[in-house]
């Protein structure tokens, strides 16, 4: 498995996982994935993209599309190490400039996972009840 190790202690938070580090600045509303060939990814939210904001609502963001932005891309991470790999394919060829080598099927089916995953993520601490067990 994929090793992880995390520090929060002043910004920017750090996250290692396996081959890249992911970094979050809290204050300048930023984050990227370092690779430890040098290649990087930037995380910047879609201030002004209504359909952006959209999904934050409908993965249980509310308003909030920095937290969704910075999630997100942790999200990548975090699945990447649980299936045992030690990149993200999708950040990897991100940061390479080319998807292409990946075909669109696998890019959309780690992005479906990814989505789902901070569906859930939120589903955790939502104000909602929480189903019946015998009427879900």
């Amino acid at each position: 498995m994929a090793s992880v190790s995390y520090q929060v202690s002043q910004e920017p938070l750090e996250f290692q996982f396996g081959m890249a580090t992911f970094w979050v600045y809290p204050s300048r509303r930023y984050a990227e994935t370092v690779f430890r060939d040098g290649t990087r990814v930037p995380s910047v939210p879609h201030e002004n993209d209504l359909e952006y904001l959209q999904r934050a609502r409908d993965l249980g963001y509310g308003d909030d599309i920095w937290k969704m932005s910075y999630m997100h891309e942790l999200c990548h991470h975090l699945l990447a190490a649980m299936e045992g790999r030690t990149v993200s394919p999708t950040l990897w060829a991100v940061a390479h400039g080319s998807t292409d080598f990946l075909g669109e099927e696998a890019i959309a089916e780690e992005e479906g996972k990814v989505l789902e995953f901070q569906r859930k993520l939120n589903a955790c601490h939502s104000s909602e009840p929480a189903p019946d067990k015998e009427n879900p």
